[in-house]
């Protein structure tokens, strides 16, 4: 069976590979875009020299967040398409390969989830003691990475209805992170970091400015044509669309 990483790296590539202009692609292909640039600044040391505790812990964070994203699409495929050292079809039975791919992504999202929700317990606390996120690139990755968990708690994968009891923790996570969005982006002060965020924002970097500019856009598409398709959906209609463009609304009108 194929290597850890070697895994890693395909279900990254088959990430980079899809293209649809849905907001839930672009989110992920945001993300793919902004873990790969930081690692390039800072194997090049053009990391910005902040002195920022929470930038650093941040980009470790948005990396293992890529790592379940990636392993979670991997999880929720149904089927999977088994090719040869050819590029041909494999004849016969696959069921060996894809029961291996599902219990490997299984297996490492249930570790890096508890990472990724430490990160989120750290966010939640900050709120609590009023402690504002400081810099705009902070707001936009934890924009970025709130939005991952969003899309992938929403979706029921077809494993769903074999696991009661996790179908059941999932929904309860898909609610703390909602609830944990509306409380973060409710004020226009929250949502200027996002709004005509430029590439200053993202270190001169036009490649990640772009992959931001589509998601943004692709995210108020989402809005005005948000319907409900999935358990949860009516959270995100009350705590989410309705509460942000109310505020964006607000400061239209004010200009």
């Amino acid at each position: 069976m194929p290597h850890r990483n070697a895994i890693a790296l395909w279900a990254r590539s088959q990430l980079k590979a899809s293209a649809n202009d849905s907001f839930d692609f672009l989110i992920q292909q945001l993300l793919v875009v902004y873990v790969e640039q930081r690692a390039l600044d800072h194997a090049n040391s053009l990391e910005p020299n902040t002195g920022d505790a929470f930038l650093k812990s941040q980009n470790e964070w948005l990396d293992k967040l890529l790592m379940m994203r990636c392993m979670w699409n991997v999880w929720s495929c149904e089927t999977f398409c088994v090719l040869d050292s050819r590029g041909q079809p494999l004849t016969g039975s696959t069921k060996a390969v894809q029961d291996y791919l599902h219990q490997f992504a299984g297996l490492e999202i249930s570790w890096l989830e508890k990472v990724v929700l430490r990160e989120l317990d750290k966010l939640q606390t900050g709120i609590k003691g009023d402690q504002p996120l400081l810099t705009s690139a902070y707001h936009i990755g934890v924009w970025i990475a709130m939005w991952q968990l969003i899309m992938m708690y929403r979706q029921p994968a077809p494993l769903w209805f074999q696991r009661a009891q996790f179908r059941e923790t999932t929904e309860e996570l898909f609610n703390k992170v909602v609830v944990l969005y509306s409380a973060l982006f409710r004020t226009t002060k929250a949502l200027n970091h996002l709004i005509g965020a430029g590439s200053r924002v993202f270190g001169g970097k036009p490649i990640v400015a772009e992959a931001f500019e589509k998601a943004w856009a692709s995210h108020t598409k989402f809005y005005n044509s948000f319907r409900y398709q999935f358990s949860g959906d009516e959270l995100i209609q009350g705590l989410v669309i309705k509460k942000e463009s109310e505020v964006l609304r607000r400061k239209r009108g004010r200009k």
